[in-house]
């Protein structure tokens, strides 16, 4: 296990670490089990820029890694989450969150966008971008 850790998830990654992580396990046939009892608590409260700068190191790591993350299927699964949620406002009459989640959705898309085209941004504009300064420090 702290081969794992030592290789995949140190500095060198911005982000996704636990899929980095579950594909070297297996491509040196380790295993991953699934636990139903298994619980996770996760909160966030972020805005939209917050938001836009993790989705943009999340594109700079798929495009980085692009053997493990397949193209279209991250955006895919997105969109059909997103016409779920906005479906559910729609149905709810929730018509002041809608904008919002739509304005949020837009810029997360944006971030995961330009993270996946980092290769083409200056170095200044990728700083400004970023969530993890750290990384590019390097």
């Amino acid at each position: 296990m702290e081969k794992y850790i030592n290789e995949v998830l140190a500095d060198k990654i911005i982000a996704g670490e636990g899929n980095l992580f579950g594909a070297g396990l297996l491509k040196d046939n380790g295993k991953i089990a699934y636990c139903a009892e298994a619980k996770v608590y996760y909160s966030e409260n972020s805005n939209w820029m917050a938001q836009f700068r993790r989705k943009f190191d999340e594109g700079v790591a798929h495009a980085q890694n692009s053997g493990v993350f397949r193209a279209g299927s991250e955006e895919k699964a997105g969109c059909k989450f997103g016409m779920a949620v906005l479906s559910y406002l729609v149905n709810q009459k929730y018509y002041m969150e809608i904008a919002d989640f739509i304005g949020e959705s837009l810029f997360k898309w944006a971030g995961y966008l330009l993270g996946r085209s980092y290769k083409w941004l200056k170095k200044e504009w990728i700083l400004n971008l970023t969530n993890n300064h750290a990384y590019w420090s390097k």
